[in-house]
């Protein structure tokens, strides 16, 4: 087998901390390997180093057998490789057609539009695929842009696809067709590097699983002998339960028109059970929720008010503001370029508070992980008191470790008086955090 990456001795550091600490990985053609990590692990910085965005202090790095000072995606690309992350291989203005065909690698496989669509209409059902070649991108769900990205590199014959933490924003039969791809383009002789950091089919199926552990490669498990068993045991004394009761001195009750769909306590988490495709009925949408719930605390209705917190919602903070300023203004995508008057003193007070909420030092906007921005997201609205917060799919593409914080955190908020309702496609997830759960498809809507 031809070996298409190496990391030989890898050592980086950020500062005085160590990041990767004598790191070893290769992949060959023909081969699928998961190295799997939780939060703190030391995959992030893998991920880092193969984007070219963390260089290393010691050690080696080889592409197809040749030795490279760094990485990046435009090394990745020249060398006929891949590297995937939420979609990140696509352009969301252009449609379908042209991504796949207009902008492939190092150069275009059609130069005309028409021939672009016109193949890709003829390809896209021998993948699986219904939508039509002309549909931007943007129109996509999460899911079907990071299928269509394992496409893309397929039909570019790439030698080395890198999936990078994609699994956990898929829900069960995307993750099915992901392996269903990534093997095919495997039996073609691709080797294949997913990095993630949920246990989802990819640590079962794959040739090799190498669990990272404080950025050194700790354990490796094969296919023909997973010790599923081990490994859950080691996630499993990293994470603490979550408990169900809530405060049984309130009750909170929450009406849809006439009739009643729960009384819950402050401290109870509600879900909501979205169907197993992924994509929110027409019938169900979190808007249409927030509008025909009524909420009442001890026989009073409440008047205050309702947010709801979308998929990704770290997207629509502003890099470009201070933690605290981002704390104290609605989100970015609602303003209109003039930002107003900001009460910095008060930014000042909130910025403090949320540290304080996490148990960190106060670090600067651009330094907080997809968890805490996820979290700076969340603790802006829950800071306004709503009588209701609705989040949809709070969890995706977050790790266990971080999952779990994220629903004791979200726990913390109800235990002040705020209705925490969520949603996810995953049964397991509603299952061990919530004390209630029901299926959209049985609620009374208008």
């Amino acid at each position: 087998m031809e070996e298409l990456i190496a990391f030989s001795h890898i050592f980086t550091d950020d500062c005085e901390t160590p990041y990767l600490s004598d790191f070893n990985l290769s992949v060959s053609t023909g081969e699928l390997i998961t190295l799997f990590g939780l939060s703190g692990s030391g995959i992030s910085c893998v991920s880092d180093l193969i984007c070219g965005e963390k260089k290393i202090k010691r050690g080696k790095i080889r592409l197809s057998g040749k030795e490279s000072p760094e990485l990046g995606k435009s090394i990745l690309n020249l060398n006929g490789f891949s590297y995937s992350a939420l979609g990140s291989m696509l352009v969301p203005a252009l449609s379908v057609a042209e991504n796949l065909f207009l902008l492939s690698g190092k150069r275009r496989l059609i130069y005309n539009r028409r021939a672009a669509e016109l193949e890709t209409a003829r390809v896209l059902p021998a993948y699986g695929f219904n939508f039509g070649a002309r549909q931007p991108v943007s129109r996509l769900t999460i899911g079907e842009q990071i299928l269509l990205s394992v496409v893309k590199a397929d039909i570019q014959r790439s030698k080395l696809m890198i999936m990078n933490l994609c699994g956990g924003s898929l829900n069960l039969r995307e993750q099915e067709k992901l392996y269903d791809l990534l093997f095919k383009m495997k039996q073609r002789g691709a080797g294949i590097l997913v990095l993630e950091n949920s246990l989802d089919l990819f640590s079962f199926r794959a040739d090799r699983t190498i669990l990272m552990d404080h950025g050194r490669d700790e354990k490796r498990f094969f296919s023909d002998a997973f010790d599923k068993q081990r490994l859950q045991q080691y996630i499993d004394t990293q994470i603490q339960p979550i408990s169900h009761k809530g405060n049984q001195n309130q009750e909170i009750q929450l009406k849809m028109h006439e009739f009643e769909i729960g009384r819950y306590q402050p401290g109870e988490l509600v879900g909501f059970h979205l169907p197993e495709t992924g994509l929110i009925e027409k019938s169900f949408s979190g808007e249409r929720l927030l509008q025909e719930l009524t909420v009442i605390k001890n026989d009073e209705k409440e008047k205050l008010e309702h947010f709801l917190i979308p998929r990704f919602s770290e997207q629509y903070l502003h890099p470009n503001l201070s933690i605290g300023e981002n704390l104290v203004l609605p989100y970015y995508k609602d303003l209109l370029g003039d930002f107003g008057h900001i009460n910095y003193k008060l930014a000042d007070f909130c910025e403090k508070s949320f540290f304080e909420l996490i148990e960190q030092p106060v670090v600067r906007f651009d330094e907080l992980s997809v968890f805490e921005k996820r979290l700076l997201s969340i603790f802006r609205c829950v800071m306004r008191k709503p009588a209701l917060l609705y989040l949809e799919e709070p969890s995706i593409g977050l790790d266990i470790l971080d999952e779990q914080r994220l629903f004791g955190m979200l726990q913390k908020f109800s235990m002040e008086g705020s209705a925490i309702l969520f949603s996810s496609n995953r049964p397991e997830l509603l299952r061990k955090y919530c004390a209630f759960i029901h299926e959209t498809s049985k609620l009374p809507f208008n």
